[in-house]
């Protein structure tokens, strides 16, 4: 168990004999963890929550802190990637998007934390890898932190017969995180279902962030821009709606793409973009042909993360009526790029849109119809909004969300065997 005073020493020592990488945390203290992050998803898949725990080991490690990853390997992609380590999996779709049910080996696990060292465990899974993380803090006596990132209760249409009910998934959720020493909140929404699940677990929200000079790696010029209009076929005098996700139940597509039809018909300049992969695809292409809209929606597939934000480029406005969210990480880029944002009212987004400011929360898919058509006719306000969105997506910088956890971090290693004193941030 590591206490105050011997992270102390430790820090003492690391500072007379430091490694070769910074120990100056943005809090300005001297810090050297040893951290394990436990998920069910990585890269290669692309998804909020992978993009979130990548982001998180970076930060970390360039703060000085040492971070192992254990996860599950992915059929076809194998690199050598020293400090991640891999699991066989069983293959489990959603749409199209493919996670894993790993087959991980608890004997593995405890070697290499014996071998590496481990201070805390965090875990960013309720399946199988959130198994092995308890195990390690139970075998390490260190604490345990839990991110929850997913609505699951959202997800139940992929499990045939009703088997499972929302009730049974409260019921998980209470199971897998009642022996966690804090857990993490990325937005309102997550915090208010935890706290409904317990009254005596810590709480931190710390909203997800994005790293902007790594996901806007090259100048947005107009030459650029002309360049993935060309590639989408979205003309200088055309505005562009933008949706970037799995194209599945949860996400609403099907009721987006009915709350657009209306706008593309009314002016053909307007083009809706449909951005991911996902079983309701092939409907939003079908329906697309039915009203004779072929040519105004794009529906140009998965995109890989380094060129997305290309897409964001030729957008005037992002639109969205999921609500099955808890932090999206897709909102945050469309801020990144000055996007404003329509959405359906839902305390996924409550920081994240500000009405009137950035963009619109609406009460009906209805009216996103309205909102969105609203905006789009309205230059003047589109300007005003796209920058008020850039100066909003400030409060999600990767760096900002790793300070948090860092704090957090050593705020509940203070605390151990306890629990951190019980107040809601």
């Amino acid at each position: 168990m590591l206490s105050l005073g011997s992270l102390q020493a430790r820090r003492k020592f690391r500072l007379n004999n430091p490694p070769s990488f910074m120990l100056k945390s943005t809090h300005n203290q001297e810090v050297c963890l040893r951290i394990a992050l436990f998920t069910d998803v990585y890269y290669p898949l692309m998804t909020g929550v992978v993009t979130s725990v990548m982001q998180l080991r970076e930060g970390l490690m360039a703060l000085g802190h040492e971070v192992n990853v254990f996860t599950v390997r992915y059929k076809g992609f194998r690199v050598n990637e020293p400090g991640v380590y891999r699991y066989p999996n069983i293959p489990i779709s959603f749409g199209k998007q493919k996670f894993g049910y790993g087959i991980v080996s608890a004997r593995h696990v405890i070697k290499v934390l014996e071998e590496s060292g481990v201070d805390l465990i965090h875990a960013h899974s309720e399946f199988a890898l959130h198994f092995a993380a308890r195990k390690a803090a139970n075998r390490f006596k260190v604490p345990y932190v839990h991110t929850f990132h997913t609505m699951w209760g959202d997800y139940l249409h992929y499990i045939p017969g009703g088997v499972i009910t929302p009730e049974m998934v409260k019921k998980l959720y209470r199971k897998r995180l009642a022996l966690a020493s804090a857990v993490v909140a990325p937005s309102v929404k997550a915090h208010n279902y935890v706290r409904g699940l317990f009254a005596d677990i810590p709480i931190s929200i710390i909203p997800n962030g994005i790293n902007i000079d790594k996901f806007k790696n090259v100048e947005v010029t107009e030459l650029l821009k002309a360049d993935y209009r060309g590639r989408y076929g979205v003309a200088s005098d055309e505005r562009m709606i933008l949706f970037v996700g799995r194209i599945t139940p949860e996400k609403r597509v099907k009721e987006l793409q009915k709350a657009v039809i209306p706008l593309l018909h009314s002016n053909p300049k307007y083009k809706m973009a449909f951005v991911g992969n996902g079983g309701d695809l092939e409907a939003l292409k079908e329906v697309a042909r039915a009203e004779g809209l072929t040519d105004q929606f794009i529906f140009p597939g998965f995109i890989e993360w380094k060129d997305i934000f290309g897409v964001f480029s030729i957008a005037s406005v992002y639109a969205t009526c999921s609500m099955s969210e808890v932090h999206p990480m897709t909102v945050i880029e469309a801020l990144v790029c000055a996007l404003p944002v329509v959405s359906r009212r839902d305390d996924s987004y409550v920081d994240q849109v500000i009405p009137g400011e950035n963009g619109y929360l609406v009460d009906t898919d209805e009216e996103l119809t309205s909102a969105i058509g609203g905006l789009l006719a309205d230059e003047n306000k589109l300007r005003a909004f796209s920058v008020r969105s850039k100066v909003l997506s400030q409060r999600f910088t990767a760096e900002g969300h790793v300070a948090s956890m860092e704090k957090l971090y050593e705020q509940v290693i203070g605390a151990f065997p306890g629990r951190m004193a019980l107040k809601d941030s």
